[in-house]
């Protein structure tokens, strides 16, 4: 689009209905020890793992690959909040010092879809 060009943008638009189809949200499922997520995208699903103290990743038919070792907890959780559907993901990694005076936690917030607003 050109900078001359006359299509509405910004503040007017704002609330506007995406043209775009949302994506689906995040499935979550176990399966003995593992816990997956399952992310789907335009592009071709991501999946998540973590077992045995390892985040893995594949996307599509993809291998999975390890992309966070070292990890002691992961919790994938909802949050409600207006006008979107958002999850947190935190993740607790391995301390190497038996006593540790702080806990190493990662939090990853993201936002699923965008609803829209009348």
């Amino acid at each position: 689009m050109s900078p001359t060009s006359s299509a509405p943008c910004g503040p007017a638009n704002v609330g506007a209905p995406m043209s775009e189809p949302q994506p689906a949200p995040p499935e979550l499922t176990r399966d003995g020890q593992a816990e997956f997520v399952h992310l789907p995208r335009a592009a071709g699903a991501v999946f998540y793992r973590f077992e045995t103290n390892t985040v893995a990743r594949r996307q599509a038919d993809r291998p999975w690959e390890t992309i966070l070792p070292n990890v002691k907890r992961s919790s994938f959780t909802r949050e409600d909040r207006v006008a979107v559907e958002a999850w947190r993901w935190d993740l607790e990694l391995l301390s190497k010092q038996k006593v540790a005076r702080v806990a190493p936690l990662v939090q990853l917030p993201g936002r699923a879809a965008q609803t829209s607003s009348p």
